[in-house]
């Protein structure tokens, strides 16, 4: 499976990054890592201004330093937000929420898949 990067601007397409999100993660799981996995977290994030951040942090039994992790919103995107993650110490992931709109977006409480490859 050939995965590539929305071209520019497209990523603000909701549609199109859920649709590459989707890939990535089907692919990370076609590659059948034995140091991979999904855990489903809850997370609460704060509403977010315009161009702000949020990090919040979830526990991830077996992370490890410099692994790679994939966040997803279980229920689907949310226009102008963007999640990502990194693992942050033994058994911790942090997850940050990001808002490229130029508007308060309420994010709130949800779950998200999590996956994890260690190295």
């Amino acid at each position: 499976m050939k995965i590539g990067s929305p071209r520019k601007g497209a990523e603000l397409d909701p549609r199109v990054r859920a649709h590459w999100q989707e890939q990535v993660t089907a692919a990370v799981k076609a590659l059948n890592f034995t140091n991979a996995w999904t855990v489903r977290v809850i997370l609460d994030f704060l509403p977010l201004g315009a161009q702000m951040s949020e990090l919040v942090t979830a526990e991830v039994p077996g992370a490890r330093a410099g692994g790679l992790v994939i966040v997803t919103p279980v229920a689907g995107l949310q226009a102008g937000v963007l999640f990502d993650g990194y693992v942050s110490a033994t058994d911790v992931v942090s997850v940050r929420a990001s808002n490229f709109t130029s508007s308060l977006v309420v994010v709130g409480s949800a779950q998200y898949s999590v996956a994890v490859i260690n190295p």
